[in-house]
């Protein structure tokens, strides 16, 4: 399909051309907007197609005003992430072709995750996948850090799949003794009614179960659980519980991304944490500070200059519920208008350094020598596993002989080839 690309000198012409005929998509450079413009309250670009704002690095308040104003996302220039901008552009033109559907419910549902706040590619796409496996029968797993929004992604996937009218049920692992988890699933039986507790994979019959901390069940037990998924039927100590079970489970950020060794095909994600993707801090506090000067009815407008860079250099090991909860003693504290340094948590001060400049996204290199080294890790892990036998580790890593001594010659791990075949 040819692809039609014009050009309007600022958004009045860019309404007019709007107005003569329809535009999947506008791009707006912030430099070309008059500063009073930029420094507004309100949606700026209502009216116009899905708008993507184009501006520098070191201007993040710009792409805070951008989403307020209507943006649909905020590309920070100049850009040679060709990922990126493909997995931007494509949402983008989703979103226009929703905005064209007739059917409210078919617009809802083509954009499911719209509402959850990044910019950041790795994590657009990790939605992206969600949304696309949504109304799938296939077990879900979500890898990521404590605090990066695991647990919400995993009640969106229920809520816009077509289980969403069945339960939800939710089982935190994390709280229970491993070895009661197995009465957790199952239900205990009783010598009468009184004495028997029905299970969670009987309350989730016809929806979804949400397994918190699902790295803490022991392996066979998962494997029963995915493999009874399949099946429509579960069976325990000679017990066969028929029931039409879908698994949404989240997992510790450690640990290969299919911890059933590819035995049941699953749909795998893992979400980055917040201090791989600062872009979105900025975004995300923004978006809190508004939350609880609502809900406290606190004066706070924004986050000053200085407290937003600290915001940014911090390295949140508590991700992005930790920024939550440090905008939210912020806004508490606050007695002007704007949260300054001495209202944000010592911790996040004394990483403060002024006078450096403020990187509100690192540049990034080489997808290529990113994956190097935890992939060199993992081959040496394989083959320690084995003893150094090459056969099994190919068959461990699930590649070809053939494959795995080319990866050995690219990491330099020569002295590894003269090790044992069989």
């Amino acid at each position: 399909m040819e692809a039609v690309l014009d050009i309007a000198s600022g958004l009045q012409e860019a309404a007019r051309a709007v107005a003569r005929r329809p535009y999947d998509l506008v791009l707006v450079e912030m430099e070309t907007l008059p500063t009073r413009a930029r420094a507004g309250e309100g949606p700026l670009f209502g009216g116009l197609p899905p708008v993507v704002a184009l501006g520098r690095k070191e201007a993040i308040r710009d792409a805070v005003w951008a989403l307020h104003a209507g943006a649909r996302d905020y590309l920070w220039m100049p850009t040679v992430d060709k990922t990126g901008v493909r997995w931007m552009l494509r949402r983008a033109l989703r979103s226009a072709a929703a905005r064209r559907s007739d059917a409210t419910d078919s617009a809802e549902a083509a954009l499911p995750f719209e509402d959850f706040i990044t910019l950041d590619h790795g994590l657009l796409a990790a939605c992206d996948a969600l949304s696309s496996a949504a109304d799938s029968a296939l077990p879900v797993l979500i890898r990521g850090e404590s605090g990066t929004g695991k647990t919400t992604l995993a009640r969106k996937v229920h809520t816009h799949s077509v289980r969403r009218l069945g339960p939800l049920v939710e089982l935190n692992c994390n709280t229970r003794p491993v070895e009661d988890l197995a009465d957790e699933f199952f239900g205990r039986e009783g010598r009468d009614a009184r004495d028997s507790t029905e299970g969670k994979l009987a309350q989730a019959d016809g929806g979804t179960l949400l397994v918190e901390g699902a790295d803490r069940l022991p392996a066979k037990l998962l494997s029963e659980l995915l493999d009874g998924s399949q099946q429509g039927a579960f069976r325990r100590n000679g017990r066969v519980l028929e029931c039409a079970v879908r698994f949404v489970m989240t997992l510790g950020a450690d640990g290969p991304e299919d911890p059933a060794g590819g035995q049941v095909e699953t749909v795998a994600v893992r979400l980055p944490p917040l201090r791989c993707r600062p872009g979105d801090i900025p975004l995300l506090a923004d978006h809190f500070l508004r939350l609880f000067r609502r809900n406290y009815g606190a004066p706070v407008m924004e986050v000053g200059a200085e407290a937003l860079s600290a915001l940014v250099r911090y390295r949140w090991p508590g991700n992005v519920r930790e920024l939550r909860n440090c905008v939210e003693h912020s806004v508490l504290l606050a007695s002007r208008s704007t949260v300054g340094l001495t209202d944000l948590p010592r911790c996040v001060v004394e990483n403060h350094q002024p006078g450096l400049p403020c990187r509100v996204q690192p540049e990034p290199g080489p997808l290529r020598e990113a994956m190097r080294k935890p992939e060199k890790e993992y081959i040496l892990r394989a083959l320690q596993q084995t003893d150094g036998n090459k056969r099994h580790a190919a068959r461990q890593l699930q590649i070809s002989r053939s494959t795995l001594y080319k990866k050995l010659r690219e990491h330099g791990l020569d002295d590894a080839l003269t090790g044992r075949e069989h």
